[in-house]
């Protein structure tokens, strides 16, 4: 009897969340990873193609998805019939989407064993054959793969075993499946504490009390020890209560030459795994996935699959599988490792002092998966240090939006800072599993704008004095400075507007200007206007602010409190006529100390006397609109005035003194 191997498909890893696009194919869910262990019996036959496509197509738990790793058995070579299954795959999903391994093991007979892999999703890391052919026990080898999820680290690595053990009841046969065991679980247990195993392919086992079983199912030193995903243990052949797991024969009559028939009764195809697909974690087999394709357990011990009491599939497709083949494939789903994914919002180079500023670090499960349970959960953990302050850890479920983190940046004072976030992947096999980034900033004490260069004075008064009416305008110079607050450290200042308050009676070339670099000035011009008539007042008022920078101080006033006096010499009373208003002013002041314009203090040297008279007595008679109706003196008039002036004066100041 020939012993048919289910199409072990190691992982089919859809590692960059690539949704490809398959010709002529339904909606694929992405992701998780489908193997299948298939006895061909040689082909690809005629109806090859239908059962491939048609596992692609079967919806497991939410997944549908073409097969990623199909191990096979009873190969002629991997170049020929190998080979030819390649083709009809790369005939239904596109060329290059699928390759085949190159290795041809030896045997002493039933065929060899092979494998194809999903190009897109699964690379080839190695091969190798297990076991030798003797003449003694006649044994066949095993192909050993090494496979790696796409877009994964070694650390989701998987070694397939492909084996063909040998066919019969007879205790012959029985020895030599137990030696062929014996090489798989040395391979096996050779290999480093944490690989993950599967062995796949056409057992030939009847029961669970032969070596062969013991062998690969016993605890060892390594990490080779076997379990039944499904944990169905017993004596399979022709057991109705086994039924749901047989794989072979699907057909009671020939569908092609050589076939096995006799009808489903023998649980001869398998995926195997060790502990560390079975955990949970990392790259793991998903519960309820593991099935023979076809078999859901409604047919009839020892009849045919495709009868109308099966309803694990539809007739015609069950027929495929009859046609194809005399073993049903073996189909298992696989969870990819967790994939982090770590990003971080940008950092201001440049930060004022005492700014609350916060980074926000999100760390998501970024595995290629359109489901959920096709991947495992991320467990990570972080850590903050340098001038960094926040906690990073937690679980992302794959799908789920990221976890935030906030990251606190410390402003407490002026100078260079910086910081370090590594973020840590626990998850066993996560892809992209730290994340490590030094953040650099500074932080800039904020702009200390000044009227003075060495002291701060925001505020200042500035008297233009004197000036003759529609004379020329008086001009002064004023700046403002940006003084050093902390060397190398201190925010740039702007001008964010220039205005006047209370009055219209100057002008200035001040305007808004950006980033006056600090330990630098910005001068202007302030002009009294000579137009206008009186005592004029007015407030400059400048709205500054640091430079653009988070935490920046808005609108800070700098003001110039303005003033200065317009008029015609000798008019104390501002009523635009030098006249004899004027002269009473003076006359009742003559002599004062700490004199003002309106006392007569023509001069501004703080006392009414001769000189100021003598100002009064110049412009005498002027009027801002031109003649008051008097005529300008004669000179002996002048005088004559002059005189009268004087002594008017001298009296005044004598009947003051005599008082």
């Amino acid at each position: 009897m020939r012993c048919k191997q289910k199409p072990s498909r190691l992982l089919r890893v859809a590692g960059w969340a690539l949704m490809v696009v398959w010709f002529a194919f339904p909606a694929l869910v992405w992701g998780q990873l489908r193997v299948v262990t298939y006895n061909t019996a040689g082909g690809p036959r005629a109806d090859t193609g239908t059962v491939l496509q048609g596992i692609g197509n079967e919806a497991r738990q939410g997944f549908s998805k073409p097969i990623d790793v199909l191990a096979l058995q009873e190969q002629t070579s991997s170049a020929s019939t190998t080979q030819a299954i390649v083709d009809v795959l790369n005939g239904i999903y596109g060329p290059g989407t699928y390759a085949r391994a190159t290795l041809d093991v030896q045997t002493s007979g039933g065929g060899r064993p092979g494998l194809i892999y999903n190009t897109q999703s699964v690379q080839l890391m190695s091969q190798s054959a297990v076991g030798s052919v003797s003449i003694a026990a006649n044994a066949r080898q095993t192909a050993r793969y090494q496979l790696r999820p796409t877009g994964y680290s070694s650390t989701s690595d998987f070694y397939l075993y492909v084996s063909h053990y040998k066919a019969g009841q007879n205790f012959d046969d029985g020895v030599r499946r137990g030696v062929e065991a014996a090489s798989n679980r040395a391979n096996a247990d050779a290999l480093p504490t944490g690989t993950h195993v599967i062995y796949g392919g056409d057992f030939n086992i009847y029961n669970s009390t032969e070596t062969m079983w013991s062998t690969l199912t016993n605890p060892g030193a390594g990490p080779g020890q076997g379990f039944d995903p499904v944990n169905r243990v017993g004596g399979w052949h022709d057991n109705s209560s086994f039924r749901d797991v047989h794989t072979q024969s699907p057909t009671t009559t020939t569908r092609y030459s050589g076939q096995i028939t006799g009808g489903i009764d023998d649980r001869f195809d398998w995926q195997m795994v060790n502990s560390e697909l079975l955990d949970q974690e990392g790259l793991a087999i998903i519960n309820g996935s593991y099935h023979a394709f076809g078999n859901n357990g409604t047919h009839t011990l020892n009849g045919a699959l495709d009868t109308a009491s099966n309803t694990a599939l539809p007739l015609s497709l069950l027929t495929a599988i009859a046609n194809a083949s005399d073993h049903l494939p073996v189909v298992a789903d696989y969870q990819l490792p967790a994939r982090m994914l770590v990003q971080q919002t940008a950092v201001p180079n440049q930060v004022l002092v005492g700014t609350p500023v916060s980074l926000l670090v999100t760390v998501q499960n970024s595995a290629p998966v359109v489901h959920a349970l096709g991947a495992d959960e991320l467990d990570y953990a972080g850590t903050v240090t340098g001038d960094l302050t926040g906690s990073i850890g937690g679980l992302a479920m794959p799908l789920a939006t990221g976890n935030i983190h906030a990251v606190n940046l410390q402003t407490g004072s002026a100078g260079a800072r910086s910081g370090q976030i590594e973020v840590q992947a626990t998850s066993e096999g996560a892809a992209t599993a730290d994340f490590a980034d030094t953040v650099t900033y500074s932080v800039w004490d904020h702009a200390k704008p000044s009227w003075n260069a060495v002291a701060d004075v925001t505020g200042l008064s500035v008297d233009f004095g004197f000036a003759e009416y529609v004379s020329s305008e008086p001009t002064v110079s004023a700046a403002i400075h940006n003084r050093i607050a902390t060397a190398g450290y201190t925010a740039a200042l702007d001008i964010d507007a220039v205005q006047f308050t209370n009055g219209a009676g100057f002008l200035t070339n001040a305007t808004t200007l950006s980033n006056l670099l600090a330990g630098s000035s910005a001068s202007f011009d302030l002009t009294m206007r000579t137009d206008l008539y009186g005592r004029l007042s007015s407030q400059l008022i400048l709205a500054v602010s640091d430079q653009n920078l988070p935490g920046e101080t808005q609108n800070l006033p700098m003001t110039l409190d303005l003033s200065g006096l317009v008029a015609l010499s000798g008019d104390a009373t501002l009523d635009g006529v030098v006249g004899g208003s004027d002269f009473a002013a003076l006359q009742v002041h003559y002599g004062t100390q700490n004199a003002i314009w309106e006392d007569g203090d023509f001069n501004s040297d703080g006392q009414v006397n001769g000189a100021d008279f003598a100002i009064l007595q110049l412009g005498y008679g002027a009027t801002i609109h031109g003649s008051v109706g008097q005529s300008v003196p004669e000179p002996h008039a002048g005088l004559l005035a002059t005189g009268v002036f004087a002594s008017l004066l001298f009296i005044a100041h004598r009947n003051r003194r005599s008082g």
